[in-house]
């Protein structure tokens, strides 16, 4: 290798660093308590595991990897457990849009409180289910950031031979994040100086302020790069969704498509806006008495074991339509692959557009759930 071609590479590696010292300094100078930011597990054996860590020590920030394209769980479900009781103390949390997008829907609902947090947005390329990641990396010999960074640079989608991304994440037109108080903005960044760290309010530019780090602005080329990422994305969502909603267009092909549902509930346990701690399905109401199962079969002749498998799905549809915000990580969930954020990326699109309404949008949008309009229902 020449040095023309490592030169690249150390450009790429100081936008890491650039954000550890920006976090290290964070903590250092107490302008937050704790981060809580994607790290690669170390040891040999966790190689291409990157989990959410909280971190408060700032000498703990090695293997930092917000770029690392894997999202083992969606965290907005962590930040309400760190925001939602008192006492608490001050949190940043480096977080994808997807995942800021489902926080804005648990504030709405009373479960977070971001009175004390920080959200640190990461522009994303998209990501891979953990197990194809793990082996992506063990082929690749190591983490994959620069790539990642590259393509990032250059408005690239990922290409990696024999990988592919999450579903969710071909057809997300979110590459961006958005209700951020500071973006790390990669989507055309030129890396020379280390990644921009950009204030997206006046809570971001005092936190960056306090901190001590130049303030920035997002790179020339991000505006357009992203208009074109999300033009790709959404023709090819329209046409995923536009074939799922044909095959699910009669009662009998819905039940084809959930006909391996064995009810495990992976996707309820795994939706960051499914939060409630009482959930119909694991009440009496679904504890059935012996007899009934033998009644319902000498009445049909046939049934499914274990039942309701469909009704599950229809339900948790009926609970969370309007605020779905398509991460994905319902169908990750699945053992049996089951196409569940279709279901619900394809009622919901239709649902939100009914009531005006885009899940994330904005914090002071009431979501239609706790809201009524007498027009709302109008034909349009």
């Amino acid at each position: 290798m020449n040095p023309a071609e490592a030169e690249p590479q150390v450009q790429k590696r100081s936008a890491l660093a650039t954000c550890i010292e920006f976090f290290q300094t964070l903590l250092e100078k107490e302008v937050v308590d704790a981060i809580l930011l994607p790290q690669q597990v170390p040891g040999v054996s966790a190689k291409g595991v990157v989990v959410q860590t909280l971190v408060t020590d700032p000498s703990k920030l090695e293997g930092f990897d917000p770029v690392a394209p894997v999202l083992m769980r969606n965290s907005a479900s962590m930040v309400s457990a760190l925001s939602f009781q008192a006492p608490k103390g001050k949190v940043a949390a480096v977080m994808r849009p997807c995942e800021i997008n489902a926080l804005v829907e648990l504030v709405k609902f009373k479960q977070a409180n971001l009175d004390d947090v920080i959200l640190i947005g990461v522009d994303c390329p998209g990501t891979y289910e953990p197990k194809d990641y793990v082996q992506l990396v063990t082929v690749h010999g190591g983490p994959v950031s620069e790539e990642v960074l590259e393509a990032l640079s250059e408005g690239k989608g990922l290409s990696f031979d024999g990988y592919e991304l999450r579903q969710a994440c071909r057809i997300c037109e979110h590459p961006s994040p958005a209700n951020c108080q500071i973006l790390i903005a990669l989507w055309g960044a030129d890396f020379a100086s280390g990644a921009a760290i950009v204030p997206m309010d006046e809570r971001g530019r005092e936190a960056i302020e306090k901190a001590g780090i130049e303030l920035q602005e997002q790179p020339p080329a991000r505006s357009k790069i992203l208009e074109k990422v999300d033009r790709v994305r959404s023709s090819r969502g329209q046409k995923h969704i536009e074939e799922f909603k044909e095959r699910i267009s009669s009662l009998q092909g819905l039940i084809d498509e959930f006909a391996a549902c064995k009810r495990c509930m992976n996707c309820r346990e795994e939706c960051p806006i499914c939060y409630c701690r009482e959930c119909i399905f694991s009440s009496p109401t679904f504890v059935h008495e012996s007899n009934k199962y033998l009644k319902w079969a000498r009445q049909r002749k046939i049934i499914k074991m274990p039942v309701e498998t469909l009704l599950f799905h229809l339900t948790r549809l009926n609970h969370m339509v309007t605020s779905c915000v398509g991460c994905g990580q319902c169908s990750s969930a699945c053992p049996n692959g089951l196409p569940v954020m279709e279901l619900f990326r394809a009622i919901g699109s239709n649902v939100q557009k009914i009531f005006d309404y885009v899940p994330g949008r904005s914090l002071e949008e009431e979501p239609p759930l706790t809201t009524f309009r007498e027009d709302e229902l109008e034909p349009r």
